[in-house]
């Protein structure tokens, strides 16, 4: 796979799409997948080019399995054992910037570009993995890095100074907690890439709310029917989407397991690059 994924051919085909026609706003649809079909999908350059159509279209693709349930309980663990080992915090992404931990409550939600409700983990490959992320992570991610037309390993190695780094973002949106509808930047990749980490069901970890984007009617169109633990969500960075108030009776609860568990992958400018360019609120 990988002397196939050293190929550069989908990026023409990306100036092609964007030269020749706007960006998508609204999805146009989920459609399923199967990790191992996807492994073999991108061996095949039309179908390499089908998927990137697709998503240039506003489809959301949704890849089924992409991580073992063991693989996702273990994340939600270490989660658990990280946030214990030191008080929340913020850095910001310079060099030498650490693993850290932080609760975006109604009061520090204000600091940044998206007001969201949220419990939130970041990790750089640059502090030694302890919890072995990037490795079973990366595998997945260098698929979509060569479908948004970059290089399979683009910015792995970079560290701040570089103006682009890989952060993994562990979090939990708790009883109460929410994201408002936004698009993101799509200079550094093509894809917001999500892994989802909880399912949504009467009893489970949570019952309502949950991933949202907006259809051509601009209605919230509700993508958590599709998904399941374990599973990898993509679509292309300017379709609007959001996360709709988990449990929405209930008042935000930061003390429990439940809620919804995400993982969002992400390469972005880091706080070395001048006029960095970060996600756009839309609420």
């Amino acid at each position: 796979m990988i002397e196939f994924l050293s190929k550069t051919f989908p990026i023409d085909y990306w100036k092609d799409l964007e030269k020749n026609s706007s960006n998508p706003i609204y999805s146009t649809g989920v459609e399923l997948i199967e990790y191992t079909d996807l492994k073999e999908l991108i061996k095949d350059e039309n179908e390499v080019k089908k998927i990137i159509s697709e998503t240039y279209d506003g489809k959301i693709f949704i890849v089924k399995k992409a991580f073992s349930k063991k693989f996702i309980e273990t994340i939600k663990d270490n989660f658990f054992e990280f946030i214990e080992s030191q008080p929340s915090s913020f850095h910001k992404m310079t060099e030498s910037c650490p693993d850290f931990h932080r609760v975006i409550d109604e009061k520090v939600s204000g600091n940044y570009s998206i007001k969201a409700l949220k419990h939130s983990a970041y990790f750089f490959h640059w502090n030694g993995d302890k919890y072995k992320l990037f490795d079973e992570i990366n595998e997945r991610w260098r698929i979509l890095k060569f479908l948004g037309g970059k290089k399979f390993d683009e910015y792995e190695k970079n560290t701040p100074k570089d103006g682009v780094v890989d952060r993994i973002q562990v979090l939990k949106y708790p009883p109460g907690g929410s994201l408002g509808t936004h698009y993101d930047p799509r200079h550094n990749q093509k894809f917001f890439i999500s892994i989802y980490a909880s399912k949504r069901e009467e009893g489970g970890d949570y019952e309502s709310g949950g991933f949202f984007t907006m259809s051509e009617e601009n209605k919230k169109f509700d993508v958590e029917p599709y998904i399941e633990s374990g599973d990898l969500g993509f679509g292309y960075a300017t379709v609007r989407h959001g996360v709709d108030k988990i449990d929405n009776k209930k008042n935000c609860d930061w003390s429990t397991k439940s809620g919804r568990w995400f993982i969002g992958l992400y390469s972005n400018d880091s706080d070395e690059k001048i006029n960095r360019i970060t996600a756009t609120n839309l609420d």
